[in-house]
């Protein structure tokens, strides 16, 4: 039980005009077709917290994820709903796939060879005190030690007390094509015992990424100075101001990540600051994961 707990709080942790949808669509992504295994009747297609506990002997009916006519569209939604037995709490969640077995980057995934866009799904949250829900998604290529993080996001949910949309995108660091598609829903951050109660439904993956940013956003991009003294540069793109404030990541020589960062406000597409303070001279490699492709430029330091 301990070591589910630890499991849990890892997963827990890791979890912010018309588009076509991306033809690897989510599998039941509308909730509407339902199995029971066992003794418990989870979404075709993915996997709940209720079999991951029976799995390690816990002899009670959480009923942590269930089937509900509350829904946006069809005939049913997911209820995620964290649980409190005897003082304990037990976070819920609702992972695409057939199992539940942790990896580097969360949970083992299904089957992906897209590059979408973003994440897009309809849902209401009511969360108890110093409660918190998320949801979790990551492309990936590769296992083992050789796994390679595509692309992805995680973050809180606001609450809400009726059903909206919400469209997260993807920030990718790689032009690779990923082979794993990792998702999940969770209620509950494991350690408030109060009940928070997420109801998600038409999930889908829209839009694609094209391996690399089309021509205008390239344009769009002055690194200044460069070379940069002392290893200080300026990112700046006002006619595309999603370019210079992207995410992005900077590689030495060797391929290893010397500097990463999150997105920044679009008031920095006027100077983002990039700093490589102590890096020694050469040549760098900085990754912009733009909305529309990855941007790759070369860095100097003198």
């Amino acid at each position: 039980m301990k070591n589910l707990l630890r499991c849990l709080a890892v997963l827990v942790w890791l979890a912010g005009g018309t588009q076509a949808v991306w033809a690897q669509g989510i599998p039941n992504g509308g909730m509407e077709t339902w199995v029971t295994r066992g003794t418990v009747e989870s979404p075709d297609g993915w996997y709940t917290s209720d079999e991951l506990y029976g799995t390690q002997g816990i002899p009670l009916a959480l009923g942590t994820v269930t089937k509900s006519t509350d829904r946006q569209a069809g005939s049913f939604a997911a209820k995620i709903e964290s649980k409190a037995f005897f003082g304990a709490p037990f976070p819920a969640l609702l992972l695409l796939g057939n199992r539940f077995r942790p990896s580097t980057y969360g949970i083992s995934g299904v089957p992906y060879t897209g590059r979408p866009r973003e994440l897009r799904f309809w849902y209401k949250l009511s969360t108890a005190t110093n409660d918190t829900a998320g949801v979790y998604v990551v492309l990936t290529r590769g296992g083992g030690n050789a796994i390679q993080f595509i692309a992805g996001y995680a973050d809180v949910l606001p609450a809400r007390t009726s059903y909206g949309q919400i469209a997260v995108p993807l920030g990718y660091v790689s032009s690779a094509t990923p082979d794993t598609l990792r998702l999940f829903f969770v209620a509950g951050n494991g350690q408030a015992t109060g009940t928070s109660t997420l109801y998600v439904d038409e999930i889908s993956l829209q839009g694609t990424v094209s391996a690399t940013a089309p021509p205008r956003y390239q344009e769009a991009l002055s690194i200044y100075p460069n070379p940069g003294v002392g290893g200080e540069f300026y990112l700046a793109s006002l006619a595309e101001p999603t370019v210079a404030t992207a995410p992005f990541e900077v590689t030495d020589a060797a391929g290893r990540v010397v500097a990463q960062a999150p997105a920044a406000p679009v008031a920095q597409a006027n100077g983002r600051q990039l700093k490589l303070h102590g890096q020694p001279a050469g040549v760098y490699l900085l990754r912009l994961s733009t909305p529309e492709g990855l941007l790759v430029r070369k860095l100097l330091i003198p």
